[in-house]
């Protein structure tokens, strides 16, 4: 495979990746606080995926973001 076809095909892979997720649009909102969650486990030495319903529970939130 040549360089120029590696690149070709980076191209359109990316081209595809921003049609699906396009970095100009807001991702629709989770309804957690991911970083807080992801630190509570970290200072518990847990995965995410470890914490129950109620610990996850914490961190939902309500209210838009504001921008």
């Amino acid at each position: 495979m040549t360089t120029q076809t590696k690149k070709s095909e980076c191209r359109k892979a990316v081209r595809e990746y921003v049609k699906q997720y396009s970095p100009y649009e807001l991702a629709p909102r989770l309804g957690y606080n991911i970083a807080e969650m992801s630190r509570y486990a970290a200072k518990n030495n847990r995965k995410v995926s470890e914490l129950s319903a109620d610990e996850v529970a914490l961190f939902a939130v309500d209210q838009p973001a504001s921008f």
